[in-house]
């Protein structure tokens, strides 16, 4: 009988602890029920007068670029059919020509008195005009161009304005240049490189005054060719 009553006893006591566990469980459920919800916090209110912010850009120096300086225009120097395969007749840079007085006087001494001859025989004769240019030196008779001396390599040349078909090519060794503009009113050309050539070019002159009817001066002084060449140098 005691052992009974203590499982009752026992028995009691846990049903007691379940109803009291039971009623602390509901009594929570409803206080959680009866709690009013709680709002989210509202966001902070932007300020009425807050002014906008301004967005900076900075802009890059630009920088400068200096112009290129124009360059500078050259001159075209003409150049005549024959210069144009003349290995002597340009100095450096194409376009720029030799004067004919510096390539004369690089030639040696003997062609320079023939130079000299010939210059000095012209000026014996009246109304003769002599002009040293670039290319070449040459002769008028009035406004008549009637020779020119030139340099072709290492060559002096006498060209005048005769007839080639009058006369002995084995005698004077004549070229025909009238096919060269530079040249067309002066065709008859010969070399005057050796005492026998330079002989030839004065004969040749004097046919020339002849035909022209050019008078011989009754008296003139002669002149240092070579000289006055190397005056226009300076």
């Amino acid at each position: 009988m005691e052992v009974l009553k203590v499982i009752m006893y026992v028995a009691v006591c846990l049903a007691a602890i379940n109803l009291i566990y039971f009623a602390l469980k509901c009594g929570r459920k409803f206080n959680e029920a009866d709690a009013p919800a709680t709002e989210p916090a509202a966001p902070a209110a932007k300020a009425e007068n807050a002014k906008p912010t301004e967005e900076v850009v900075e802009i890059a120096p630009v920088k400068e670029e200096k112009a290129a300086p124009a360059e500078e225009a050259t001159e075209e120097v003409a150049v005549s059919e024959e210069e144009e395969h003349d290995e002597f007749a340009f100095s450096g840079e194409r376009g720029k020509r030799v004067p004919f007085a510096e390539k004369l006087l690089s030639l040696n001494e003997n062609v320079q008195g023939y130079y000299d001859a010939i210059v000095n025989e012209f000026a014996s004769f009246r109304k003769i005009n002599r002009r040293i240019s670039v290319p070449c030196t040459s002769f008028r008779f009035g406004r008549e161009l009637v020779a020119k001396v030139a340099v072709r390599g290492r060559t002096m040349k006498l060209h005048l304005a005769l007839d080639v078909k009058d006369f002995d090519e084995n005698v004077y060794f004549q070229k025909d240049m009238s096919d060269v503009k530079a040249y067309a009113e002066v065709p008859f050309t010969v070399k005057v490189k050796s005492d026998r050539g330079a002989k030839n070019a004065i004969k040749l002159i004097n046919v020339l005054a002849e035909k022209r009817g050019i008078e011989k001066k009754a008296r003139y002084e002669k002149i240092d060719a070579v000289a006055l060449l190397k005056e226009t140098l300076k």
